[in-house]
């Protein structure tokens, strides 16, 4: 079993590990216990990249079944969808994503590289939101999640063009 190492902020990523069954899997821990982020038996295909945050928020980079590559922070492909291939983007279509290990950072904000169809590159920040409290969830949950994938489309801003 991988060794967890010690994490200031409870949380820990680890490199996408290769399973028993040949799949990839993203784990996060708290120094004790592993919990499965997100695996390969669904729509995801592999893994690179991997960022966490102080509240545990995982952010990562995949390539899905369908040969779509993207930027995700869960295991709901569709929920969880910050931007991928295809995805409009500042009046162009994205044909490219880059994202590094510091991509996300403790106000979660994700900082991302794109390439576009019209040419373009630059780099973006989407704004995730706030993390809900535990009180607030219980209500309208299906009426949050459509607000926050709204939201995660609406909040990208360029941060750098070439």
């Amino acid at each position: 079993s991988p060794a967890i190492p010690p994490s200031t902020c409870g949380a820990v990523s680890i490199s996408p590990t290769r399973m028993d069954d040949g799949g990839f899997a993203i784990f996060a821990g708290d120094g004790t216990s592993l919990r499965t982020i997100v695996d390969s038996s669904g729509i995801f295909a592999t893994f690179r990249e991997i960022s966490v945050d102080w509240s545990g928020t995982v952010a990562f980079w995949s390539s899905l079944d369908d040969g779509t590559e993207g930027l995700f922070v869960g295991a709901d492909g569709r929920f969880d969808r910050v931007i991928a291939d295809g995805d409009p983007l500042f009046g162009s279509v994205v044909t490219g994503l880059s994202f590094f290990q510091e991509g996300l950072n403790d106000v979660r904000q994700l900082a991302f590289g794109y390439r576009l169809q019209d040419g373009r590159t630059g780099i973006a920040r989407a704004d995730l939101g706030l993390v809900p409290e535990p009180g607030s969830m219980a209500l309208g949950a299906a009426a949050l999640a459509a607000a926050a994938l709204a939201r995660r489309r609406r909040s990208i801003s360029p941060v750098a063009a070439a």
